[in-house]
């Protein structure tokens, strides 16, 4: 997560890894300090409901976790962003969200 452009950072009212911290408990629903992979899709599915076009969808997505500053790929190329309609599937698989400082 690019935690550079948080308003409360860029405000000085909080540092960037506080505004990680507040970014990330944002998809624990469950307050178990695991992000699972349901999570992740209700969170962003939640965001898809406010954005009123895919492009800035796309771009709220990108900025967010700085994903154009990423190292060239080899390889086929991944598929941009898509909002996620409808619910997560119901496995508790858990996986962990890695950030890249």
């Amino acid at each position: 997560y690019n935690a550079a452009g948080h308003p409360k950072v860029i405000s000085g009212e909080m540092d960037e890894e506080q505004a990680r911290e507040v970014f990330v408990r944002g998809f624990d629903a469950d307050g178990d300090e695991a992000v699972t992979y349901e999570e992740f899709l209700s969170y962003y599915a939640g965001v898809g409901h406010t954005v009123d076009n895919d492009e800035f969808f796309n771009h709220l997505v990108y900025n967010s976790w700085n994903l154009d500053n990423l190292p060239p790929r080899r390889g086929p190329s991944p598929a941009s962003p898509t909002r996620v309609a409808g619910t997560a599937s119901q496995s508790r698989s858990r996986f962990s969200l890695t950030l890249f400082l």
